[in-house]
């Protein structure tokens, strides 16, 4: 694909898999990133890799689109600072990430990553526990059947 193309068409790809979000990245005149999705029933699995970048979702953006996912993202590879609901952590590779698209989210990859995300929509979930607002002992979730 053209370089000058490249950014723009990784962007369409995501839009279509994920929730929307502001994207910039130093790299857009020569982006070199891959995106894979795979639909296995209630849950998506996409699976990115991209050089550093950096995402917002807006409060503006949540209000115009959103699909009430709950995403578990597995790092691979690279670095990314995310910031959601007043935490922020550091996801290196091998860690796990749990964030809710309907709150606003930042994140920073800070080297070039490659992330494995689940997307489940959050009707989808029975739980005794909201996993942005604390646990109760003895509480977990499953998928509805």
């Amino acid at each position: 694909m053209p370089k000058a193309e490249r950014f723009d068409r990784w962007l369409d790809l995501l839009s279509q898999d994920l929730a929307p979000t502001h994207i910039a990245s130093e790299h857009r005149g020569d982006f070199r990133a891959s995106t894979a999705a795979l639909e296995l029933g209630p849950v998506n699995v996409s699976v990115l890799s991209f050089p550093t970048l950096t995402s917002v979702r807006t409060p503006q953006l949540i209000r115009r689109s959103d699909p009430e996912l709950w995403e578990l993202g597995y790092m691979a590879r690279g670095t990314v600072v995310v910031e959601q609901a007043r935490n922020q952590a550091q996801i290196r590779p091998g860690d796990f990430l749990l964030y809710d698209t309907s709150q606003p989210t930042q994140m920073w990859v800070t080297e070039g990553g490659r992330i494995i995300i689940s997307s489940v929509a959050s009707r989808e979930v029975v739980y005794g526990f909201h996993p942005f607002r604390g646990f109760r002992p003895g509480s977990g979730c499953r998928l509805r059947t």
